[in-house]
């Protein structure tokens, strides 16, 4: 799980109870366990901070810090601060220079409900020093199960993950620790197609704060016109936050229209280690009319290993011999223009065997309720990453990974030259075929009768 999973549970994390009766009624316990009263840093609510006698009047009633709770901030000296509903833990008193860099943040999910910081932090110190633990709470019923720890270094990070993804902290309960994936990017649908990457920048960063770029892909069939939807990264993922929940309630308007936003799908992170060892580049923003000859052709004439090409609508996948010459061809082909289309070319990205397998059985119980009367998941678009060309999957696996973000594509009963809103009701509406099994090995293969099968196992 990821802070992008959690981007529904923040949009309420600034309310506080629902009711004082009802916070005093089931609070005896947290009153204990969960107070901030007489810290050095107490209570942040809404960009103020307060201490000491108006941090307690401010959470509703006086409350004392738990002997397990002052026993660890006299240990550590780290501050302890509440803030929007999550409750922080650190940084450390001597630390300076920037925070730790991308990649030292583990999600920890499955905290008991009256776990806290005196109990969690020396848990999580097992694998190294922790920079801070946000654990997100709630002043009725004490934390929400789960939380974010941040480690100093990379490597004590990665240390987390491997020997303490299943500690058991009571009897019969453990943690479940994860890699948290600080999602910084947001998905806007309702693009009009005629707008440029730098129109949509300058119209982003106006009504919302913290725009770092825009992602803007070209329409297939005509590279003139956008796809109608953008991908806008900013600087954090409060920065994100922030703009989502102002887009997000449809009192704004871009050139005149109603726009979606939602969480982007977090990016594939692969370590550096296997992104060293890969041989194959993605190119995309190619013509429909170059062929995998020509991207032949233009391969060896830098490097003479070219396994393979496979080229699916704009986009393809060269398999070299080598990691060195792979690496000459991506240096000279990214930002050359071929057939009037200036190509990108990147890394592709390996994808687990279990993911692929996981992914199937999303797609499939994904059609199953399309039988059930639920509603249709369309596939996702292709982007780069190998799980097609390694038996892992197939050339029309629904998902493929990129260095930006996964996003949908019209479905296969959808004429290519819909609308965007007539794009969006797929998502709400069931085919007008019913679905068929038509597979002879193996139960879990299904087609539908417009479409070519699409193997799942």
């Amino acid at each position: 799980m990821c802070r992008a999973g959690c981007g529904a549970a923040e949009r309420g994390l600034g309310s506080r109870g629902v009711g004082e009766e009802r916070a005093r009624g089931r609070g005896d316990k947290i009153a204990v366990r969960a107070p901030l009263a007489g810290l050095r840093y107490n209570i942040v609510s809404h960009g103020t901070m307060t201490s000491g006698h108006d941090a307690a009047n401010a959470a509703g009633t006086p409350q004392e810090l738990s002997p397990g709770l002052r026993q660890l901030l006299d240990r550590t000296k780290y501050p302890l601060m509440q803030e929007n509903g999550h409750r922080r833990y650190g940084p450390p008193p001597d630390w300076e220079g920037p925070p730790p860099p991308e990649g030292c943040e583990v999600f920890v999910g499955r905290i008991p409900r009256d776990m806290f910081e005196d109990e969690l932090v020396p848990v999580m110190e097992r694998a190294g020093r922790v920079y801070d633990v946000r654990l997100m709470v709630d002043q009725v019923v004490g934390n929400r199960g789960f939380g974010f720890v941040q480690y100093c270094t990379l490597a004590e990070a990665k240390n987390a993950l491997r020997t303490l993804k299943e500690v058991e902290v009571r009897p019969r309960r453990s943690l479940s620790v994860s890699r948290s994936v600080d999602n910084k990017r947001l998905f806007v649908g309702g693009i009009p197609k005629t707008r440029t990457s730098e129109e949509v920048l300058e119209e982003m960063r106006r009504v919302t704060e913290g725009v770092v770029r825009v992602i803007l892909y070209s329409c297939v069939h005509d590279k003139s016109k956008n796809r109608g939807y953008t991908f806008v990264e900013y600087t954090n993922h409060k920065a994100a936050a922030m703009a989502r929940r102002k887009l997000f309630s449809g009192r704004l308007q871009l050139w005149g229209a109603e726009v979606k936003v939602d969480w982007a799908e977090p990016e594939h992170s692969v370590d550096e280690d296997t992104m060293a060892k890969v041989t194959i580049l993605y190119i995309r923003n190619l013509a429909l009319r170059t062929t995998e000859d020509d991207i032949r052709r233009m391969c060896e004439a830098f490097a003479s290993d070219v396994t393979r090409v496979k080229k699916q609508q704009d986009y393809a996948f060269v398999h070299f011999g080598s990691r060195k010459n792979a690496e000459r061809v991506k240096e000279a082909l990214h930002g050359r223009v071929v057939d009037e289309c200036e190509l990108e070319v990147s890394w592709a990205k390996p994808i687990k065997k279990e993911e692929c397998q996981q992914k199937r059985e999303k797609r499939l119980r994904s059609m199953m309720s399309a039988v059930n009367g639920g509603q249709t998941k369309l596939p996702s678009s292709p982007l780069p990453g190998w799980g097609a060309h390694d038996g892992c999957a197939t050339d029309r696996e629904a998902k493929w990974n990129t260095g930006h973000t996964t996003h949908s594509t019209p479905s296969p009963w959808q004429h290519p030259h819909s609308t965007l809103s007539q794009q969006y009701s797929t998502y709400t509406q069931r085919p007008s075929f019913p679905l068929r099994h038509t597979s002879s090995r193996h139960p879990l293969s299904w087609c539908c009768p417009a479409i070519p099968t699409w193997p799942l196992l």
